[in-house]
């Protein structure tokens, strides 16, 4: 902002001069056809008007640049904030024989948040478990979903397993959406 507005100042200063310059000598009672070489004062405007085409490029630039970090900023924080999320599994329909365990998602992820995993199922001895190190944190955690539940579990960045267990004699057909929020 400083700077166009720099840029702004020396144009006006440099307009003045040309204009003042031109007043002088018509008010001196000067012809044109007095001064020495008019085609060097052509090519002087010309490079100045090459410098001011130049400079507001920049500016352009400069602008550009500033809309990008700004954006940048406001999506950095929304992750602090946990405002965005990302569906990882959409109604994915899974058949599990009796006593089974299918993994959901065996995956990095890049920002603290948490998971959660909507399940109907057929039977009503349903879990989604959890586990993931982050440095010295071990963490496992088995939530029963039944028939119609939903698990959410804290995440950290790593690589997060998340499991589906029937642990009924029978075979089990389930539906999940799994959302990941950071």
């Amino acid at each position: 902002m400083t700077e166009t507005k720099n840029i702004t100042i020396a144009l006006g200063v440099i307009c003045i001069v040309l204009v003042a310059g031109l007043i002088a000598a018509v008010a001196s009672g000067s012809s044109f056809s007095d001064q020495p070489d008019t085609s060097n004062l052509e090519n002087q405007i010309s490079n100045l008007n090459t410098q001011v085409s130049s400079l507001q490029n920049k500016v352009n630039d400069y602008k550009e640049h500033i809309d990008t970090l700004v954006d940048e900023n406001n999506y950095y924080a929304s992750i602090i904030a946990i405002d965005e999320s990302m569906v990882v599994l959409d109604e994915e329909t899974y058949t599990q024989d009796a006593d089974t365990t299918t993994v959901l998602f065996d995956n990095s992820i890049d920002y603290a948040g948490y998971i959660e995993v909507q399940v109907e199922s057929t039977s009503d001895t349903t879990y989604i478990q959890v586990s993931y190190t982050y440095e010295d944190l071990e963490f496992n955690q088995t939530i029963p979903v039944g028939t119609d539940g939903t698990a959410r579990f804290p995440v950290l960045p790593g690589t997060i397993k998340i499991l589906l267990s029937n642990i009924d004699t029978e075979t089990n057909t389930v539906t999940v959406t799994m959302t990941y929020f950071y």
